[in-house]
């Protein structure tokens, strides 16, 4: 008799076996392919109509999330979605067996233990310590990576920054090789306090010995000596600051004379007096001045000195100093 219709009353539960499947043992009908969707109701075929072998053989085997959501166990060898990485296929993500996450990449390998990993890329990163307690941190790092010790991950520069125990730290690394050892020099720290220091930028303060002028004589200050110099932009031979970058730089100058007259000091730029240079607080024997001055980075600042009458000065008492303010 040919089938019209399959339903649920009409299957015995667990009558469906593999065995009658592969054999052939059901209707000639079945066999010739002759029963499409049509001949069989909606959801006649239910878990409870299939042998249990058949269940079985369908729970153990490829995993696979279901598009609409839900839940999947079981280890994604190799997690790629079209609605992640815009339909193009590519690697997204990558959990390694550390519970490293890569993301458009595979994590390093040879991160310390004591951290957890998120890579951005090839070169960039987010890690912390996996334990919770004082001295504990968080870093934002640049072909930078954490072993026994900082290392290069490209032959590049390398930046870090660091945030624990209340401070934040930024950091920074010339060039160096692949694969070698990082020394990090911190570029500016923001303690708990709110305090910020910033140890590399450029200021100095140098001072001269007993220099001889003229009478109605301007000339170069002789400024040999330095109490510090950070960056060492100041050349204690040519007595002259040279900007590494551009910028507003602060700039005062001071001078005493042995000898009563009238005195001024001046500074100039490149060789030449900055808009009224001269303009300083002056009296008998000394003079004081203070400048801001806007540097393009190669640019040299030098101290100009002047007395109406012939004499020498206090070598401690004229001194130059600057810095960079922004």
């Amino acid at each position: 008799m040919p089938i019209s219709k399959i339903n649920t009353t009409s299957i015995t539960d667990n009558s469906v076996t593999a065995g009658k499947i592969v054999a052939g043992a059901v209707d000639a009908d079945i066999a010739a392919g002759s029963i499409d969707t049509a001949q069989i109701a909606d959801d006649a075929v239910t878990a409870d109509k299939l042998a249990n072998a058949i269940n079985t053989s369908i729970a153990v085997g490829a995993a696979a999330l279901p598009k609409a959501g839900g839940t999947m166990t079981g280890t994604i060898a190799d997690f790629r979605s079209t609605g992640i990485d815009d339909n193009s296929n590519a690697l997204a993500m990558t959990i390694d067996v550390n519970e490293n996450i890569g993301l458009g990449s595979v994590p390093a390998t040879d991160w310390h233990a004591n951290y957890s990993v998120l890579q951005l890329g090839g070169q960039s990163g987010f890690w912390t310590h996996k334990a919770v307690g004082t001295g504990k941190a968080l870093h934002i790092s640049h072909n930078t990576e954490y072993d026994t010790g900082f290392k290069y991950i490209a032959s590049d520069q390398a930046s870090l920054y660091m945030q624990g125990d209340g401070k934040h730290i930024f950091s920074t690394a010339a060039a160096g090789t692949a694969g070698n050892a990082i020394s990090f020099t911190t570029a500016m720290t923001i303690d708990n306090a709110g305090i910020v220091t910033k140890p590399l930028q450029p200021a100095f303060s140098a001072y001269g010995s007993n220099q001889s002028i003229s009478t109605n004589t301007d000339v170069d200050a002789v400024l040999p000596n330095e109490e510090f110099d950070a960056g060492n932009n100041f050349n204690t031979s040519t007595s002259r600051f040279t900007a590494p970058v551009a910028g507003k730089y602060l700039f005062t100058g001071t001078i005493e004379y042995n000898s009563t007259g009238t005195s001024h000091i001046a500074f100039r730029v490149n060789g030449s007096f900055v808009n009224n240079g001269w303009s300083d607080f002056a009296d008998t024997k000394a003079a004081v001045q203070s400048r801001i001055l806007n540097l393009a980075a190669g640019d040299y600042v030098n101290m100009r000195m002047y007395s109406n009458i012939a004499g020498a000065t206090n070598g401690v008492r004229t001194r130059m100093t600057g810095c960079l303010l922004s």
